[in-house]
């Protein structure tokens, strides 16, 4: 009786399993009615668009030499307009309502869409050979963290985290980041860990600065991976990843040519170095670094402060081009000047001459006068 009774128990099960599986599948753009009223949360978030670099190698050479070691070309020359439906659709589906569903996969116009870390380093041609062997980020964040050696790899002279009340670091301000380090961090804000500040470097993204600029293996598919998993259980966060997840869905077999779609942001270029990287030991002056403030929320703000003036250049050729500027402008200011009491003068020499007329005119008339009177 027990052997014959198994077998039915077993084939009841399967089919309760295989019905789930069936009533799982709400229509074919939503998975269940809890997905479809999700669907308006998500929809009301903007995209976070991801960079394409277009430096050329020899432009900045220790940025391409650390893209080529690590294999991440296609890292960054990837994104695409991302089409924004699609996006939508995939994040709505990614959420997950109950303990016991996969994780890392979504559902897009009836495909399965998986976004592992095999899946993302497969597309990103960085496979990672073994999936349970910790990168040395990963290593970096299970360990306790030596600021300072953070600080001195990341920032310029003088360059520090502010710190809260209890002296924990927050963030390094751009400012305080030396050449390389912000040429990376609109890499990483786009491509790899989706930030909206720009002004600053949270914790988080200075370790994988960090991790990059010492030559630290990074796992960039597990990274990335987990950086979509946390924008799907996010309320509020921008959708990042939004030309990746593109790919994805089209490499599924999904029809991702009908609009509308969202472009990406400008590209990380030499006119993007020039302005926004270069420090003054490359030759531009760059503010000096203030000193870091205790952060304080409701400190209240009784005055803004004036930014500090620039630091002078240290290039002699551009001291000398700046002293010439001035001398300059020193004498287009004579040159004013001068012609300011040359234009007095004829003015005041005209005037006079226009007085002696109207005298010599004044004579006249009384000579006439004196002529009719006789």
């Amino acid at each position: 009786m027990a052997s014959s009774s198994g077998p039915k128990r077993i084939k009841t099960t399967a089919g309760l399993r295989e019905n789930r599986r069936k009533e799982k599948i709400y229509s074919d753009i939503f998975l269940t009615k809890d997905h479809k009223k999700h669907f308006s949360n998500v929809q009301n978030r903007k995209l976070l668009m991801e960079r394409k670099v277009t430096l050329l190698p020899q432009d900045v050479l220790d940025f391409s030499n650390e893209i080529m070691e690590r294999q991440w070309s296609h890292l960054t020359t990837y994104p695409e307009p991302a089409n924004i439906a699609i996006v939508q659709e995939f994040y709505a589906n990614a959420k997950s309502f109950s303990l016991d569903t996969e994780p890392f996969w979504s559902y897009v116009r009836g495909q399965r869409i998986p976004f592992n870390a095999n899946t993302i380093n497969e597309f990103l041609n960085t496979e990672w050979e073994d999936d349970d062997e910790l990168c040395g980020y990963a290593e970096l964040m299970a360990t306790e963290l030596d600021y300072e050696e953070i600080e001195q790899a990341l920032c310029i002279t003088g360059g520090t985290f502010q710190r809260n009340r209890q002296q924990q670091p927050l963030h390094v301000k751009r400012v305080h980041l030396n050449s390389l380090s912000r040429l990376w961090m609109p890499l990483v804000h786009s491509n790899i860990s989706p930030c909206t500040h720009v002004s600053d470097v949270t914790v988080n993204k200075a370790v994988i600065l960090y991790a990059i600029l010492t030559g630290r293996s990074v796992n960039l598919g597990k990274l990335i991976a987990n950086e979509i998993r946390n924008c799907v259980n996010s309320t509020k966060a921008p959708l990042g990843h939004p030309s990746l997840i593109t790919h994805l869905c089209k490499q599924e077999g999904v029809d991702t040519t009908i609009p509308p779609f969202e472009h990406p942001r400008k590209p990380i270029d030499m006119g993007y170095y020039t302005q926004f990287c270069l420090d003054a030991d490359d030759g531009v002056a760059s503010p000096p670094p203030r000193s870091p403030r205790i952060h304080a929320r409701q400190r209240p703000i009784l005055r803004r402060p004036q930014p500090p003036p620039p630091a002078p250049p240290s290039d002699p050729y551009q001291m000398m081009d700046m002293r010439l500027a001035l001398i300059e402008s020193k004498l287009e200011a004579v040159n004013r000047i001068g012609q300011a009491h040359a234009e007095m003068i004829r003015h005041d020499g005209s005037a006079a001459m226009d007085e002696d007329d109207d005298d010599e005119e004044e004579e006249d008339d009384d000579e006439a006068d004196e002529e009719d009177s006789d």
